[in-house]
């Protein structure tokens, strides 16, 4: 079974792909939403605000698993 780990910080940008299924924190450059957490897939691309359009980062907090991963429930879903 594999761990859920946490990264080294790097912050991410609106266009690039995601490395790896996670949650990530959302920070905007305006600050009208807080910092809201998200559940972002691999391979997807990070999303522009439709506020902040392009000054919005994401950052690793930490990977998760989907469920088709996990040997106890592979051809559950």
């Amino acid at each position: 079974m594999g761990a859920v780990r946490k990264l080294a910080t790097k912050d991410f940008h609106p266009g690039e792909r995601v490395p790896e299924a996670g949650i990530y924190a959302v920070v905007h450059k305006v600050q009208h939403r807080g910092t809201p957490e998200l559940v972002l897939l691999p391979n997807s691309k990070f999303p522009r605000c439709r506020i902040c359009e392009d000054q919005v980062s994401f950052r690793l907090l930490r990977t998760v698993r989907h469920l088709s991963d996990d040997e106890d429930f592979r051809g559950e879903t």
